[in-house]
């Protein structure tokens, strides 16, 4: 999915229609977050660091299940730590707070996949000076 926030009109979000389906249907209410004010991210942004610094590097995996695997090891890992900020245990946060996991009944094939729309273009090679047709899917 390019982006879940399409445009804003008249304040109001418009989000991507698969977005909307999703948080819909999971009970979600998003928000829209000023750009570059991490204060109203709450701790979001830091997360993608803490994953991309502390399970990422060195990473091996046959496959997208033993990565998997690994990803939900290492987050039961973290997750028994007491954390920095609140000085407190996610997991026991969890009870606290009395979250329940997201459903594993639910179709989420449905939220899966995104449509690609394939374009056909030309490209010319200044080396060779041919022509070659190539194909692009756009993002």
């Amino acid at each position: 999915m390019k982006s879940v926030l399409l445009k804003m009109e008249d304040k109001v979000p418009r989000w991507h229609p698969v977005f909307a389906d999703l948080v819909s249907s999971l009970g979600i209410a998003p928000r829209v977050c000023r750009a570059y004010t991490p204060q109203t991210k709450g701790k979001v942004e830091r997360s993608v660091s803490v994953l991309k610094q502390g399970f990422w590097p060195g990473i091996r995996f046959r496959d997208i299940e033993d990565l998997n695997r690994q990803a939900r090891a290492w987050c039961d890992r973290l997750n028994q730590k007491v954390h920095r900020t609140t000085r407190k245990v996610p997991m026991d946060r969890w009870v606290e707070e009395n979250l329940t996991p997201l459903p594993k009944e639910f179709a989420w094939e449905r939220f899966g996949a995104e449509e690609r729309h394939p374009s056909v273009g030309m490209a010319s090679s200044r080396t060779m000076g041919s022509t070659t047709a190539y194909q692009r899917t756009h993002r």
